[in-house]
């Protein structure tokens, strides 16, 4: 039975209609502008980072990451995570009495045959870093030179290098 012209329609408009997860980052910085003071020095942090929303979305944004399931020391993954651990993580941020668990030390094997040590840290515990990561981020982003490439987001060294060829040096 084929469907009616409506009918493909709907189904097209439904496809063609995708919920886009706010940049975390965009969202941070908007935050974080009712924390930062008359002289540019931020207070109350914990506030936002004890946020159980911030959490959450910092959790969403990494979860799909094939690393972020290896279990740590403490045998947890992210498979079992729920709205109750979100609550007790942010409020030891908040009061200060949150700690890391220690990172699972394995060793690897590289190509020379010999063995370097890989710490593995606790999926959840990447969650908490992450809220750090985006908050400093959003701190220290806008301080940066435009000339400045090294560990920043969506810039590397191709864009350093693009930029010296289209500045007109005749480098090799």
């Amino acid at each position: 039975m084929k469907p009616s012209n409506k009918e493909s329609e709907d189904k097209s408009k439904k496809k063609s209609v995708r919920r886009t997860r706010p940049d975390l980052f965009v969202e941070v910085s908007k935050r974080l502008k009712k924390f930062v003071s008359k002289d540019n020095k931020y207070y109350n942090i914990n506030d936002l980072i004890g946020d159980p929303y911030f959490l959450i979305a910092c959790y969403e944004h990494m979860k799909s990451k094939p690393g972020n399931m290896t279990k740590g020391i403490d045998n947890y993954t992210l498979d079992g995570i729920n709205g109750r651990w979100f609550i007790e993580t942010a409020n030891k941020l908040k009061n200060g009495s949150y700690s890391f668990t220690p990172a699972r030390l394995v060793e690897i094997l590289k190509a020379d045959g010999k063995t370097r040590i890989l710490s593995i840290t606790s999926p959840r515990d990447k969650i908490v870093q992450k809220a750090v990561a985006v908050i400093l981020e959003a701190i220290y982003e806008p301080l940066f030179r435009s000339s400045s490439f090294g560990f920043r987001r969506k810039l590397g060294t191709h864009n350093a290098l693009n930029r010296i060829k289209l500045q007109g040096a005749a480098y090799s």
